[in-house]
């Protein structure tokens, strides 16, 4: 399992809204902690 990292040299706003880099890592973790669980 590969090791998640946050983006933190990137902006996490962008235009107002969240950044690309960001949504990714965040849909990631959400992924991970999903199969923690036995989802």
């Amino acid at each position: 399992m590969k090791k998640l990292e946050p983006p933190i040299n990137q902006p996490m706003i962008v235009n107002g809204q969240i950044s690309q880099v960001w949504l990714l890592f965040f849909s990631e973790l959400a992924t991970a902690i999903n199969k923690l669980n036995g989802y």
